[in-house]
């Protein structure tokens, strides 16, 4: 019950950040920046919550059934989406930015429950480092979905909807965990990592290259993996 209740923070940050990015005239400039914020965020929890976790377990097949799985049918839905012509391909909605992410906040909820099966505090320090990454999330995701000419509602109604991902893999989380088997845990993580690899590199630095980077855009990835390396440090 913790996890679900606790995840509300992160997706409420979300969805003000969302609601900001709707109703205000932000330059591209700035969408730049918290997409590298978001990217070293996002890169970050790869590194610090669920690679440290896929090398305590060690065991290879399901990490390479999981994380094989993730890019086959992220790549499946790039294709997909770049398939169509140039001019209908700024008007589409980006499927396998959107699959990512929802992946992505999927197992972060379900790491806000391990969190807290394994204590409180760490518990809590996940989601403060959660709600980091959702707020930079949602000003992403609504930066690219305004980019493919989406309505302002539009835009905000599916940022809203994959940020209650996050609720669904906590509640998901808390229910299954003790219910699992820990190949099948190891898979999902090994997923996981690719699936956040994908959004981080694929999606978020691929969009925010675009622009010509400059001394701050660079800097800001940096910050986003330093505060989320600083928390975990914190928490242990």
């Amino acid at each position: 019950m913790n996890a679900v209740l606790y995840s509300l923070f992160p997706v409420a940050a979300a969805l003000v950040a969302a609601a900001c990015a709707v109703f205000s005239q932000k330059s591209d400039r700035i969408r730049c920046l918290m997409q590298h914020l978001a990217a070293g965020v996002v890169v970050a929890a790869v590194a610090v919550e669920l690679i440290p976790e896929l090398l305590h377990r060690r065991s290879p097949i399901p990490t390479v059934l999981g994380f094989s799985l993730a890019v086959i049918v992220l790549v499946i839905l790039k294709r997909t989406e770049s398939g169509g012509s140039s001019k209908n391909a700024a008007l589409t909605i980006p499927k396998s930015y959107i699959a990512a992410t929802g992946i992505d906040l999927l197992l972060d909820g379900i790491v806000i429950a391990i969190g807290f099966a394994a204590g409180r505090k760490q518990g809590k320090l996940l989601t403060v480092a959660l709600t980091l990454e959702l707020a930079s999330l949602g000003l992403a995701l609504i930066g690219e979905l305004r980019s493919r000419q989406l309505s302002r509602w539009r835009a905000f109604t599916i940022t809203a909807g994959v940020s209650c991902f996050l609720l669904i893999g906590s509640a998901l989380g808390a229910f299954i965990l003790d219910y699992l088997s820990a190949p099948f845990l190891t898979a999902a993580l090994g997923f996981g990592v690719a699936a956040l690899l994908f959004l981080a590199t694929e999606e978020l630095l691929l969009e925010a290259h675009k622009l010509e980077d400059t001394t701050s855009t660079t800097a800001i990835f940096f910050v986003g993996f330093l505060s989320i390396l600083i928390l975990d440090i914190i928490s242990g």
